[in-house]
This record gives structure tokens, sequence and C-alpha cells, in this order.
């Protein structure tokens, strides 16, 4: 008979192994936040009746990939330098560079005898979008800001989710960081900075910021309010890269709206 305290040491072991797969895959792509979620805990988060179960059966847990930092977008430059043929014929070239290295990572898992899909928080998922700030606050990658977006204590808002993978086995849990308010005790020179008035102590209203993106030339090519957040500005976005999400954010909302 196997020890209980053998299992467990196995069952970690497999948890890292894990890990260690998809950060094989993404860490080269510039993917530099992983971060493992117990599968109840993901469903608590999502709201309405579609969870991971129907999404993969026998699901478990679940992987949160996303990037801090100027590091994905670099990678990005040079896989495009290298292939703009193939860049040049698609509309989206973060989400296609993120989800190759996601999508790897997903067959070199099958190959390991997991189940195993990937998700992502621009895709519809049996009919809705995937809670991926909830997910990100509950593993630890932030905690929610008043300007709408997950801040971590050292990247601050530069940050983004990219996607993440479904698992039919458990893998060790990280842990949200409880202890971290990012906007508690801050002077809060975001809701300053923000052209139209969306940022307030009671958070980021919704209409009012997506009014200012849509009509409001000052809004753009970059946010002001995430420009003006006195968290992690050594690791910052390069300019092209806040222009460019900041251009496609629109034309994506666009389409949401039926313009």
């Amino acid at each position: 008979m196997i020890a209980s305290k053998d299992l467990k040491f196995e069952s970690r072991m497999k948890s890292d192994k894990t890990k260690e797969i998809v950060e094989k895959h993404c860490g080269p792509a510039g993917l530099n936040l992983i971060r493992g979620l117990g599968g109840a805990t993901a469903d608590e988060a999502i709201v309405g009746p579609i969870k991971t179960g129907h999404l993969l059966a026998g699901a478990k847990s679940v992987i949160i990939i996303g990037n801090y930092g100027p590091e994905m977008w670099e990678k990005l430059q040079s896989d495009i330098e290298r292939n703009r043929e193939f860049y040049d014929a698609i509309n989206d070239p973060v989400d296609v560079f993120s989800s190759r290295a996601i999508e790897s990572a997903v067959d070199e898992l099958k190959q390991n005898g997991l189940n195993a899909v990937g998700v992502y928080p621009w895709r519809q998922e049996a009919g809705g979008f995937l809670p991926f700030q909830a997910w990100g606050v509950a593993c630890g990658m932030g905690a929610m800001g008043i300007i709408g977006v997950v801040i971590h204590p050292t990247y601050g808002p530069w940050n983004s989710f990219r996607g993440g993978i479904i698992l039919d086995a458990p893998i060790e849990p990280d842990d949200a960081l409880d202890d971290f308010n990012p906007c508690k005790k801050c002077e809060a020179p975001c809701m300053e900075a923000c052209p139209a008035g969306a940022i307030s102590r009671d958070g980021c209203n919704v209409q009012k910021c997506l009014g200012a993106r849509l009509f409001d030339e000052r809004c753009e090519t970059v946010c002001a309010a995430r420009e003006a957040c006195v968290y992690g500005k050594d690791y910052r976005f390069h300019r092209d890269e806040i222009t460019y999400h900041s251009f496609t954010g629109i034309e994506k909302i666009r389409r949401a709206m039926g313009h």
C-alpha cells in the first residue's frame, strides 16, 4: 500500500512537471506569468451555468498564462521579422503568437497522457467569455485596481492575460495575494489623469470609459489612468505595444457594439 504522504509527493511531482511543460513552451514567447488554479475555485468565478467541466470532461484545474513587462512584445517583433509573410496575412499577431505557444504546450501535455484544452480571453467559450481577471486575482497575479485592471505589487498594471489551459488532473494551486490592496492607501493619480473622469474610489465607470475610448482622441493610443499608476513603472510596456493594444481594443469594442 502506498502511504498518503507518498501519494501527495507524487501528485506534487506531477504538478511541477505539468508547469515545467507549460513554461518550456510559453517562456520563449515571453509569456512569463504562469499560475495554477484549482477547478472548483475557477468555477466559482464563472458567472452563468457553463463551468470548466463543460469545456473539458473531468476538469480539475486551470493554468493561467499571461505576461508582464515588454518581453513578450520583443519576442513577437523578432518572430515577425523572421516570418513577415505569415504575419502580414493575419489580423491579430499578438493573439496568434501567444496562442501558438499555448497550443504547443497543450499538445505536449496530451502526449504525456493528460486531457487538456486551451482557452482564451478573446474567444467566447460555450457562449460566453471566461473570467480571466478573476482567475488572475485568485491565483496571485495581482489584485483588482480602481482603474479596472489587475495590478501586481511589482509589475503594476503592466501585465496581460493571454490564455489558459484546462486540465483533467489536479495541480498545485497558487495563492491569492490576500494582503495586497493596491489602491487603499494610494493617492490615486489615475483619477485626475483620466480624461473622461471615469475613475473614482469606487472603481472604473465602464460607460464613461467606453465612451471616451470610442470618441475621445486622447484615449485612442493610451490609457492615461493606467500610465499614471504608481506601481510597476519599471515594467511598462513598449510605446508601440500600448498603442497597438489601444487600437485593437477599440476595434473589438466597435465590433461588439455593431459599429
